[in-house]
């Protein structure tokens, strides 16, 4: 793919841009200070000011969605530090590479996930009313501060700074940091979202007619918001179609390739979707190889999301190039899976598919060859599995198979696989429930 994206022909022959006007971006002036200058919070101001503890080095916040999560995440960014987090719901391997892979400095957690971190040898802040002994405590930490001298911390952040670093599967399933800078994060700050799968809007406009209209976006965590469904109505925005993800977003230019031939396509021809833009991440964190294999060499990132757009500029999002499984809204990468299960013992080969599924939209399924001495069951495979993931990574089915279907040069036949697995589950298993506790 690399070698493709680096001799792309530089064919801009059907690029696509918004039909509104460009959104102006401000200059000299950092994440935080764009998000809080309509604000008159000084409250907020004052917390993000005692959290300014000197500039650079990777802050590391694992924590759910609670109060101080903002003020954390813009505090680290005022301080010319650089945000990055984990879901508190990964498993402690995970949070550990990812942690690792960051050279984080300190971690913020809350009590609950305390556990999580406290063998990593990093220094860590705890949120929240539970004190943990050997940690630093939120609320003396503000005292502190308060008596602090500011003369350590006047330091000049740079547009050219980096502000956040999230991690992201990308398109090819392993986990890696995305270095956003300031100017990147305004851009991008005002939403992100995912594509909602027709039959789950379908199914709530049902439940609740008329009650409420939903909103879609289209984005991604290397470069955020990419469409819009719904736009401003006092600026003469209109509403996109049903089941697309909207109209193209003001400073960007998007255009649909062959993922074969790497050449532009026309209106309403499914193609991989590129964005170029501001908003385009830096690369990813101290690894050249994948950012090549994203971001070409005329600044287009690839999203590896096959799509279109129609004669009214309507985006509409059809098949993923990258093998990616969406779980209820998380990120599962077979790869992953598939090393876990490869650790095994009695496990010979892997593979594993997303399959279709009406609550989860994708389920991670596996197809398992075992060892001929092997005794375990099918359910005892997923327990394994199960022990060594986050929640919302665990294969929901599993089925023993004789082989693992390859191309010649040995990738996995994932489309031959998720046939013949549904093919068997309706003829053997027509009842088979998936448990998405």
């Amino acid at each position: 793919m690399a070698t493709l994206l680096q001799n792309l022909a530089r064919d801009e022959d059907h690029v696509f841009r918004s039909p509104y006007s460009s959104a102006p971006v401000p200059e000299n002036m950092t994440l935080p200070d764009f998000v809080l200058q309509t604000l008159n919070c000084t409250l907020t101001k004052l917390h993000l000011w005692r959290m300014r503890m000197g500039k650079g080095g990777s802050w590391w916040l694992c924590s759910p969605n609670v109060a101080e999560y903002a003020i954390v995440a813009l505090g680290i960014m005022a301080a010319g530090g650089v945000f990055s987090g984990a879901n508190p719901s990964a498993h402690p391997s995970e949070i550990k590479k990812q942690v690792e892979a960051a050279d984080a400095k300190l971690i913020v957690t809350n009590g609950p996930n305390y556990d999580k971190v406290k063998c990593l040898g990093l220094p860590i802040i705890v949120l929240g009313e539970q004190q943990v002994e050997s940690a630093i405590y939120w609320e003396e930490l503000l005292d502190a501060a308060d008596r602090a001298s500011t003369n350590l911390i006047d330091e000049p952040i740079l547009q050219t700074d980096l502000c956040a670093l999230p991690f992201s599967s990308g398109t090819t399933g392993t986990s890696k940091g995305v270095m956003l800078t300031h100017p990147q994060g305004q851009s991008g700050h005002d939403c992100a979202a995912a594509p909602l799968a027709p039959e789950v809007l379908s199914s709530f406009e049902k439940k609740f007619p008329g009650v409420v209209e939903v909103q879609e976006a289209y984005g991604m965590t290397e470069h955020s918001c990419i469409t819009l469904t719904h736009g401003d109505p006092n600026k003469g925005h209109r509403i996109a179609k049903k089941n697309s993800v909207g109209f193209i977003l003001p400073n960007l230019e998007l255009k649909f390739v062959d993922p074969h031939t790497a050449k532009s396509l026309p209106k309403s021809t499914r193609g991989e979707i590129c964005v170029r833009s501001p908003c385009v991440m830096q690369g990813y964190y101290r690894n050249e190889e994948e950012t090549a294999q994203t971001i070409d060499e005329d600044g287009w990132l690839h999203t590896g999301d096959i799509g279109y757009i129609d004669d009214d500029g309507d985006v509409f999002i059809v098949d993923r190039i990258k093998e990616l499984i969406k779980y209820k809204g998380f990120q599962v990468a077979p790869a992953h899976l598939e090393s876990i299960l490869l650790t095994h013992p009695s496990v010979a080969d892997a593979a594993v598919i997303p399959l279709p599924d009406e609550e989860a939209g994708e389920i991670p399924a596996a197809c398992v060859v075992m060892n001929q001495s092997a005794e375990e069951s099918e359910e005892e495979i997923m327990n394994y599995v199960a022990s060594n993931v986050a929640n919302y990574e665990r294969v929901r089915v599993l089925q023993f198979v004789d082989s693992i279907p390859r191309s010649a040069s040995g990738k996995i036949l994932r489309r031959i696989l998720k046939e013949e697995m549904v093919k068997n589950m309706e003829t053997n298993h027509p009842k088979k429930l998936v448990q998405h506790c």
